[in-house]
């Protein structure tokens, strides 16, 4: 009695003094509390804070802190149905664990939140209510220590009984089989309604009718619930198939381990949860498959987890093209295949050209028409194949193409009229691989390459010029190689008047005849003339027309220079005279301004 006298009496006064923690509430009994109910209800005015106290009083006398675990810890197990009974336990004290575990850190968060409040109040009507939330909270925290020692405890009970069991329950695997299927089905049927209940709740939301919408979401929980309850029947059949590739040390365990995960993964369970039992299931594979096999097992799982994660990575969404989504992996892939088109129409082109070098048959142009074609159209083909991997219709590139066709042909005309030309002179073969052209006075050589947009010509210095195709189709093109290998070459010269004609003609006809050069044409049709042109200012003009034969066609300043200088050497030998432009000065004589000399 004189103690609980002393307990109201430091009630009484806890509005004196400084706040501090007053223990004797927490460790106070029934009948003291009921006094101090007694005492509050005493008080003239009613304010929340004197409610608040009777509710906390209340509390405190019907707070009981002992914790006593649900359903049968040590259950015996004599068959499939208590083992499938020993699970589910299992697995709702482990969900009990980990909510409880939650619930105590927030208590002691709590208490020391209390703790500061109280300690630094200023505020005397309320301490009295802060001590009794500090003396609730308080008890709350030793009854959820007591729940988490209780379920652990229990838990790991149902683990050894699990362990213990696990190799001697006979599991019916064609029921099993049949409860599984009737889950899968179940699941689909669920989540087949919840997509159809969120596409209802997304036309009421549209039509701003709050009454159904929040109809429809109450159904998508309820049905949401019922999908949990789905996919904890699976995680504990896929246990029963594990305990059976347990029993016959089966490596078919290991991926039922991975299927467990993945359920785990898509359940609403804390990480911890998951990493709980995970860590049982691997103890238990370590314990009847060993250790060895365990752990190759698991490095194979975390090898195939770790590239379908990096594949998830490289398939998330960069951007969107024409509500198509692209990902990184799609785009590295089609690049890819781009980049292979070009490697592949690349070897084609050297292929061909390999084959067109060992037969006869294959001409020069005909290998380049094939190669170059042939090169486009595989590359072409492979930007089909990756856009299409993109995912990009392409009917809608064909109409963009469309769209784009009058500005591409005003801008890109020189481009386009170069790669028709290039075609032409593929299929028209005016001009081929190896021919001698002559484009002007200034650019002459022989044709290396045809490609679709320009010719490369390389001339007698070795210099390659790079010349559009246009430049063939629309300008004159002198090729000297087109029919044959004999071409006339003209030498311009000049003797001086009063030169005997004939003379100059034969002396030049028999130079040339007499000469040692092997590359002179001569048939009934194609003779060595020297025919007078003209008479000039001081020179009567004359022309050697000489026909050559062979490779020296194509070196036409060489050749004309070697017949310059027979035909010079063969007039200063005969003493006729080549002239140079002369001036005549004529002086008129002036008699007033004679002219001294």
């Amino acid at each position: 009695m004189i103690y609980k006298l002393i307990i109201l009496l430091s009630f009484m006064t806890l509005s004196l003094y400084a706040a501090q923690l007053d223990s004797k509430i927490i460790d106070a009994d029934n009948s003291t509390l009921e006094a101090l109910y007694k005492q509050v209800e005493m008080k003239k005015q009613t304010d929340s804070d004197t409610l608040l106290q009777k509710v906390l009083i209340k509390k405190l006398e019907s707070f009981d802190t002992e914790y006593k675990v649900n359903g049968d810890v040590n259950t015996t197990i004599t068959g499939e149905v208590e083992y499938r009974k020993l699970l589910k336990n299992y697995y709702l004290n482990m969900q009990e664990l980990f909510v409880a575990k939650a619930s105590l850190e927030n208590t002691e968060h709590t208490l020391l939140l209390l703790q500061e409040n109280l300690e630094s109040s200023d505020k005397v009507e309320s301490i009295l209510t802060q001590q009794l939330q500090y003396a609730y909270h308080k008890k709350k925290l030793l009854y959820s220590k007591n729940k988490v020692a209780g379920l652990q405890k229990a838990v790991d009970t149902q683990k050894e009984l699990i362990s213990s069991n696990l190799m001697r329950i006979k599991i019916d695997k064609k029921s099993l089989e049949n409860d599984l299927s009737i889950s899968y089905t179940s699941e689909k049927k669920l989540l087949e309604l919840i997509t159809k209940l969120k596409l209802e709740k997304e036309k009421f939301q549209l039509l701003d009718n709050l009454k159904e919408t929040n109809d429809v979401i109450a159904m998508i929980e309820t049905e949401q619930k019922k999908l949990q309850e789905v996919k904890e029947k699976q995680l504990a059949q896929k246990f029963l198939y594990f305990t059976l590739y347990l029993q016959q040390k089966n490596e078919k365990v290991f991926d039922i381990q991975t299927e467990i995960k993945t359920i785990l993964n898509q359940m609403l369970l804390s990480p911890e949860f998951k990493n709980s039992v995970l860590n049982f299931i691997n103890s238990l594979s370590s314990e009847h498959m060993g250790v060895l096999t365990t752990i190759t097992a698991s490095t194979n799982q975390s090898i195939q987890e770790s590239i379908t994660d990096l594949l998830n990575m490289l398939n998330k969404t960069l951007f969107s093209i024409n509500d198509v989504e692209i990902s990184f992996l799609k785009l590295m892939v089609a690049v890819l295949i781009f980049v292979f088109g070009f490697y592949l129409g690349g070897s084609y082109k050297k292929y061909i050209r390999f084959v067109s070098t060992k037969s006869e048959v294959i001409s020069g142009s005909t290998t380049i028409l094939l190669s170059n074609l042939g090169y486009y159209i595989i590359v072409i083909i492979g930007l089909f194949i990756s856009l299409n991997t993109l995912g990009i219709n392409l009917s809608s590139v064909a109409l963009i193409a469309g769209a784009l066709s009058v500005g591409i042909g005003f801008g890109l005309q020189n481009i386009v009229s170069n790669f028709i030309s290039g075609l032409i002179l593929m299929f028209e073969k005016s001009v081929k691989i190896h021919d001698y052209v002559e484009l002007s006075d200034t650019l002459r050589g022989r044709i290396t390459d045809i490609r679709m947009r320009s010719t490369v010509i390389t001339t007698n210095a070795n210099i390659d010029v790079i010349v559009p195709n246009q430049n063939f189709i629309q300008n004159n093109v002198v090729n000297w190689t087109m029919n044959d290998s004999i071409k006339r070459f003209d030498m311009h010269f000049g003797v001086a008047y009063g030169a005997d004609i004939k003379q100059v003609i034969q002396v030049i006809e028999d130079a040339v005849k007499n000469s040692t050069f092997s590359d002179v044409y001569v048939s009934k049709e194609r003779v060595t003339r020297v025919l007078m042109t003209g008479m000039g200012d001081s020179s009567v003009n004359f022309t050697l027309n000489v026909w050559i034969k062979g490779n020296e066609i194509f070196n036409p300043k060489r050749t004309e220079s070697r017949f310059l200088i027979l035909i010079y050497e063969a007039l200063y030998e005969h003493n006729i005279t080549i002239p140079f432009p002369q001036l005549d000065l004529h002086i008129k004589k002036d008699e007033e301004s004679p002219i001294n000399v």
